[in-house]
């Protein structure tokens, strides 16, 4: 099916955007290293929210410049708490390696998740690895009406998952005191725009609390399936100097398993209200994830 495109543009800014979500951005690098215009910055946030994710080609920025890029689209955490500033398949150099990562939001165990995360390619093997997002937006939209209606007064417990590969069980995350966990509004209005956004995590929803165990097995297999279906999945394919950019709140993520693949690094930057680190100051997530997932998975540079 062709996929519909609508233009525009602030300034220096130029924009394609998808009738589904997403948008493929354009702007000189140069202008891009310089820095953005207020009217530019303020229209790039609104378009990022919009759209669900922006995509830019053949940037080059430092660290700086890609953290003060990544500033406009709200608010960063200190550089202190910037938990993998680096993903790379090499772990000494960033965090993750090269597990696979299932269909998850960064902090949808938390009150408040993250609004944004931008990351930038500063060495891949060209179109090797991609980086995928589906839209609990769009997926919202695209629920039959009855559907919907069951939703309105369901709500999810969200968990830190002790297996990146699964979702926690309650009885684990009743296991460890001060297990990182939230209950949220199964449908929630987004934060930026007001939007109804499907608010659930393949990775991180342990169950729907006002269904019993089995119906709400049912629901959430029927959920997940929705959001990852095709047609509201898109797939960031890397090459060097892409920037990729998405709605934490409004979009899940996930990343197929690197093994063998020898050059994928990227630099990566979260936008929102409170870091892992702010939001649980006790919590030791690197001893957490070397007993539940593997030694070292956060990477040599993680800030936890």
């Amino acid at each position: 099916m062709a996929i519909t495109m609508t233009k525009g543009g602030v300034g220096r800014l130029a924009w394609e955007t998808r009738h589904d979500f997403g948008a493929r951005v354009y702007i000189d690098p140069a202008a891009l290293q310089s820095g953005l215009t207020g009217d530019e910055a303020s229209a790039l946030a609104d378009l990022l929210y919009r759209a669900g994710y922006l995509e830019f080609r053949g940037q080059s920025l430092n660290a700086d410049q890609f953290r003060a890029f990544s500033g406009i689209f709200g608010k960063l955490p200190p550089v202190e708490d910037e938990a993998n500033p680096v993903l790379a398949v090499d772990k000494a150099v960033g965090g993750f390696g090269t597990a696979k990562l299932m269909w998850h939001r960064d902090m949808s165990f938390s009150d408040h998740p993250f609004d944004a995360i931008a990351l930038h390619a500063i060495d891949v093997n060209p179109g090797e690895t991609g980086t995928s997002v589906a839209s609990g937006v769009h997926a919202y939209r695209t629920l039959p009406e009855r559907t919907r209606e069951r939703l309105k007064v369901l709500t999810t417990l969200t968990a830190v998952s002790g297996n990146m590969q699964e979702r926690p069980r309650f009885e684990d995350t009743q296991s460890i005191p001060g297990w990182p966990q939230a209950v949220h509004p199964l449908v929630s209005r987004h934060p930026k725009t007001g939007e109804k956004v499907l608010l659930i995590c393949p990775m991180c929803t342990v169950h729907i609390p006002e269904l019993e165990p089995a119906a709400s097995e049912d629901m959430l297999a029927e959920l997940f399936d929705h959001i990852t279906q095709a047609d509201n999945v898109h797939r960031h394919d890397w090459y060097d100097g892409d920037i990729f950019v998405w709605d934490n709140y409004g979009c899940v993520h996930a990343r197929d398993n690197l093994a063998g693949v020898t050059r994928r690094t990227l630099r990566r930057a979260t936008i929102g209200e409170q870091s892992f680190r702010q939001a649980y100051p006790d919590w030791d997530m690197r001893q957490f994830t070397d007993r539940h997932v593997e030694k070292n998975f956060m990477g040599s540079g993680a800030a936890y």
